[in-house]
């Protein structure tokens, strides 16, 4: 079954041999119907103050996904999250809606970078959010919010 690779045209050929790897390796299922093919996996780079992070979003049962990062830079890894994200409506998949999202992230760098991203001055024009880091959790609540052009990247579809 093919398998959605995304990625920008910034990324290093390293972090998209990685990325193309671990969406090889980890166990997908259906996530999501594009032009009537099947697709198992997201994989997602962006990009913040010269680190690349990739996100790789999987499929739970309902409407639950997991999504599982890691944030590189020029040296080599930086740190690695993983997160459980509640999609509340999907649009597309550029756009999501999503309620509260729980994260248990592994590193506070990680955790800093990924709420940076995720800032709605950065990523979208208008979105309810707000954050605070509970030991190993950090909670989003926003309203909608469009994954902006560093999320917005070009399509490349592989067998896995």
């Amino acid at each position: 079954m093919p398998a959605l690779f995304s990625c920008s045209k910034q990324s290093s050929g390293k972090a998209r041999r990685l990325a193309k790897a671990l969406a090889a390796v980890f166990p997908g299922s259906l996530f999501v119907s594009r032009a009537g093919k099947s697709v198992d996996w997201l994989v997602s780079f962006a990009r913040y103050q010269g680190l690349e992070v990739l996100v790789i979003v999987s499929p739970l049962e309902g409407n639950r996904f997991e999504w599982r990062g890691i944030a590189v830079s020029e040296g080599g890894w930086l740190e690695s999250f993983s997160a459980e994200v509640s999609v509340v409506k999907e649009a597309s998949w550029k756009k999501l809606v999503v309620g509260e999202v729980s994260m248990d992230v592994r590193g506070k760098k990680a955790a800093d970078l990924l709420g940076r991203l995720l800032d709605p001055e950065l990523v979208c024009s208008e979105a309810e959010f707000a954050w605070t880091e509970k030991g190993k959790t950090v909670s989003f609540r926003r309203g909608e919010a469009e994954l902006g052009p560093s999320f917005c990247v070009e399509r490349v579809s592989f067998e896995g």
